[in-house]
């Protein structure tokens, strides 16, 4: 997009202040409302339904989780949905430096792919791979975020060890249209542009369609990306119902170089003109479908109670295709395919007995991996039976406890646990959980890949068992100190390792006894109109720990002015913020295998500094970040160097037609 029609853009914000769908924490006291997914638009022709709480959230989360409304997603100068997921305790997020698209999380440093996400409570990860991009995900389609931390997230689909992240997709009520755009730009032509639009068809009818269009030059040669990502939900609201129909397609172009070459001096691994990536030619394209419908009842009675049917297809297809052989090979042209479905079902309910809360339900879900010259056709079934009860023995203690037996592979695993929450008084609560949690081998780990890892001599599941405790004191909108300790232990952790053998593949995939520990804090001050804010984790490895995927120490810190100004028209947030980790073992991910391979080289510590200005004028919110301003040389995910210094400014507009 030209600079002249971006520039437009912002007057155009600037000058306009048009009624519309404002975010809970940006509205003068006394006039909050809750995030998007409540919202509603009045109109003298008539009452529209009610749209059911709680459709497409999970059954009965409890207090123990985070949930990010769209307020506090505006103001974090996201670039992707992972960005959301860094200041999560316990949590890392592995940047590839292929302009913020593609990143990765490490919980407790486990392996990526430790972490479930669904789609209104519906499962998202890759059969073969156990991995799920959140890049793919249209922030702009979720309402709210979902996070669940580790040990609870099991609970929630099969192998959610490490936590679970559930996008609810919006639910806007709009008797007249309501559009809505983001646009943001950044250097090495990083570009994404989202526009959407919602109205009420009918007083019981809404239709919502959106597409959206990433797009990165590169920074060395064969990085581009080239994305769009479409969806469309109806949603049809009965008086006690609400029937809904969301369809996403998402279609990715990107050039895969494997980093830069290990043949590169160490003196030109950031130099853009002169460093050698693996691979000038591979490229891969993905195109993911994603199908859902269900429907859900409420209870006038019951706020609590709600029932939910939910049914979903997916079908995923990714192609490595390598005409020329790429830098360093013999030349000889290479494609690969994989094809991949899913179908399923999840039944859920939840009520009220008295003070409590119980909820549970049965899923099933049919996985095939139709095509893949790597592993071969596969296909399991997945069932699972789960509940979760919210106690309340006394006014300032809660428990949570729940169950999850899961059936997969021909293994038939139990996860359990408890998270307790006591307040002894309204500035101060004390918290704990302990479980035991299982998470299943994806098909490239039960299989091998032909040719590079040979698959697991057992097949069978990790076992988890994790203890944490934690406390929070003040007010989680203000002051407030937050520190959180945990222990785990995983026994049959899977692991990549050096095969043996001659003619054997150069991996193989193997088990070992692993344990974790380690400390998280956030704190946050408020005087005025000045905020300052940090967060520390401390992970600790033990056991027959061989790679270490997230550092030991990583800091994060911020310093902001945060008011409301000119008579409360513009809400503006502008500062400094930072962040810093120690060496590591790393690795890469292979955009050719979908896997998190270990590699020889470390990542050393790295920190960087940005400017962050957001600033809400009306229903327009503009950010400007400058990003690296020390213009540091780093890496997070071996030899993928980050960006270096630059500018991402962008406007987020939701307005009435």
């Amino acid at each position: 997009m030209p600079v002249t029609r971006v520039i437009l853009i912002l007057v155009l914000c600037l000058a306009t202040d048009l009624p519309g769908q404002v975010p809970d924490s940006l509205r003068p006291a006394g006039g909050a409302v809750t995030d998007s997914s409540a919202t509603q638009v009045g109109d003298s022709s008539g009452t529209p339904s009610p749209v059911i709480t709680g459709l497409g959230s999970l059954p009965s989360p409890g207090s123990t989780v985070t949930v990010l409304t769209d307020s506090a997603i505006i103001f974090s100068g996201y670039r992707s949905p992972s960005d959301l997921l860094g200041s999560l305790p316990g949590v890392f997020v592995i940047e590839s430096g292929e302009g913020g698209f593609d990143r990765l999380q490490s919980v407790h440093g486990l392996r990526p792919g430790s972490m479930v996400f669904l789609a209104d409570g519906l499962l998202l990860n890759d059969p073969s791979t156990g991995l799920f991009s959140a890049g793919i995900y249209p922030v702009a389609f979720a309402g709210r975020f979902e996070i669940v931390p580790s040990g609870a997230g099991a609970l929630y689909g099969p192998g959610g060890v490490g936590g679970a992240v559930n996008f609810v997709s919006r639910g806007i009520r709009a008797v007249r249209p309501v559009s809505g755009i983001q646009y943001s730009q950044s250097s090495y032509g990083y570009s994404t542009l989202d526009a959407a639009v919602t109205q009420d068809v009918s007083r019981r009818l809404n239709v919502s369609v959106g597409i959206t269009r990433p797009s990165y030059d590169g920074r060395y040669p064969n990085a581009g990306v080239d994305a769009w990502k479409a969806r469309v939900k109806i949603r049809y609201d009965m008086d006690g119902a609400s029937v809904y129909v969301t369809d996403r397609l998402t279609r990715w172009n990107r050039g895969l170089n494997g980093g830069i070459s290990a043949a590169t001096p160490d003196t030109l691994i950031y130099d853009r003109i002169r460093a050698v990536v693996e691979n000038a030619s591979a490229t891969g394209t993905l195109v993911r479908h994603d199908l859902a419908a269900g429907i859900a009842f409420g209870s006038e009675g019951d706020s609590a109670a709600l029932t939910m049917l939910d049914l979903q297809f997916s079908s995923n297809t990714r192609r490595y295709i390598d005409e020329a052989g790429g830098t360093g090979s013999t030349g000889t042209p290479f494609r690969d395919t994989r094809r991949e479905q899913s179908t399923g079902f999840r039944l859920a309910h939840s009520r009220r007995l008295g003070a409590q809360r119980v909820s549970g339900g049965v899923e099933m879900r049919n996985r095939r991996l139709l095509e893949d010259p790597r592993v071969g056709g596969h296909r399991t079934v997945q069932g699972a039976l789960f509940a979760r009860l919210e106690l309340k023995p006394f006014p300032s203690l809660s428990l949570f406890p729940g169950a999850r037996l899961d059936r997969t592979m021909d293994l038939t695993r139990f996860s359990a646990g408890v998270d307790a929450a006591f307040t002894p008084v309204a500035s101060v609560t004390v918290r704990g959980s302990a479980s035991r949690s299982h998470r299943f081998p994806s098909f490239i780990e039960a299989f091998g890949i032909q040719s590079v890892a040979l698959p697991l001599t057992v097949n069978d599941a990790e076992r988890h068992d994790l203890l944490s405790g934690g406390v929070t004191i003040g007010d989680s909108g203000g002051t407030f100190f937050s520190a959180d300790v945990f222990h785990r232990s995983v026994a049959g952790a899977v692991t990549l390792d050096s095969a043996s053998g001659t003619g054997q593949p150069t991996l193989a995939f193997r088990r070992a006894e692993e344990s974790r520990e380690g400390v998280s804090a956030h704190a946050r001050l408020v005087v005025g109109s000045i905020m300052a804010e940090a967060d520390a984790d401390l992970l600790l490895y033990g056991g027959d720990v061989t790679y270490r995927y997230a550092p030991r120490w990583s800091l994060g810190s911020g310093l902001y002015f945060r008011d409301r100004l000119v008579g409360g028209h513009l809400d503006l947030k502008a500062g400094l913020r930072g962040r810093y980790f120690t060496a590591y073992d790393g690795g890469r991910l292979s955009r050719r295998y979908e896997t998190y391979i270990p590699s020889n080289s470390r990542v050393p510590p790295a920190g960087t500094i940005d400017i962050v200005l957001v600033a809400g004028i009306g229903d327009a919110f503009i950010h400007f970040i400058w990003e690296n301003l020390l213009d540091r040389d780093y890496f997070m995910e071996v030899l993928y160097p980050a960006n270096d210094r630059s500018i991402r400014f962008g406007v987020t507009w939701s307005f009435l037609d």
